[in-house]
């Protein structure tokens, strides 16, 4: 297992935080951003971003990681 997909509640908190610690171990990290939520939209979508730079994770939806 080389790559961790992440959802939940409290994108900017507790998601984002176990992505850094995933990645940081050497894992790589697929956000799938309909599948978080936040305390707003606009936490919700910082939190992707910072993922996405500082993590080097990839966003996806939640079609783009299903088998369709």
């Amino acid at each position: 297992m080389d790559t961790l997909v992440f959802t939940g509640l409290a994108t900017s908190q507790c998601v984002e935080t176990t992505a850094r610690d995933a990645s940081d171990r050497g894992y790589s990290v697929i956000m799938v951003e309909d599948a978080c939520a936040d305390y707003s939209e606009r936490l919700h979508r910082m939190s992707l971003y910072v993922s996405s730079s500082v993590c080097g994770g990839d966003i996806r939806t939640s079609t783009g990681i299903l088998p369709g």
